[in-house]
């Protein structure tokens, strides 16, 4: 894009993300794996970096749904800072390829790729999704609970980050966690944009920040 086009969420003159719109987002940090509901058994860690309120899903609708792959780059500038140590590859959660068609992209692999080219991890192509499998977003709570169709397609080794746009459950993380290590990864990390938040109370799992 040749010209900034303003603010995704406000359409105000300071794009992709004004100022005044970066400061309504809550931050997450750190989810312990045994915080998911899926269970995260393959997880060795979890990191998200924002809450996955209304205003955030005001601007998680504009990047997947409206086009505005520009805030790739700007999620990934906004996750560096709880991004790992000594990470030998990064992959991705991947989309269903009838959404790739109609979209014209991955979003969680612009996502990755932009990680990569800041942090200088390699980016492999590690998983691949059925055709004609739902998004989460079309099932209910107990369907989410199996996550989505993935298969391994290169292998890796060592530590691999895993990167999805948002997580609600964990359970496409828990599925692409369990996929990474049949391709070799000794140990699987995950990293996203934006997660649900977790209330607190009797049985409910809580979000700690992470430093």
């Amino acid at each position: 894009m040749l010209f900034d086009a303003g603010c995704c969420r406000c359409e105000g003159t300071a794009g992709p993300v004004c100022v005044a719109c970066s400061n309504t987002f809550g931050d997450v940090g750190v989810v312990e794996p045994t915080q998911l509901s899926c269970g995260g058994a393959s997880l060795a860690a979890c990191r998200a970096r924002f809450v996955l309120d209304q205003p955030m899903l005001e601007l998680m609708r504009a990047y997947k749904y409206r086009g505005e792959r520009r805030l790739g780059a700007w999620f990934a500038s906004q996750m560096t800072s709880l991004f790992p140590l000594a990470v030998d590859h990064l992959a991705w959660v991947p989309t269903t390829p009838e959404r790739l068609r109609a979209r014209g992209y991955d979003q969680s692999e612009v996502l990755a790729r932009s990680l990569g080219h800041k942090t200088g991890v390699p980016v492999a192509r590690v998983l691949t999704r059925d055709s004609g499998d739902h998004r989460q977003t079309e099932r209910g709570v107990v369907d989410r609970a199996g996550g989505p169709r993935l298969n391994v397609r290169d292998r890796v080794r060592g530590t691999v980050v895993i990167v999805d746009d948002v997580m609600t459950t964990g359970a496409s993380l828990h599925v692409a966690a369990e996929q990474c290590r049949r391709a070799g990864a000794s140990r699987v990390i995950g990293l996203v944009a934006a997660a649900t938040p977790r209330r607190a109370g009797p049985g409910s799992s809580r979000v700690r920040s992470w430093k």
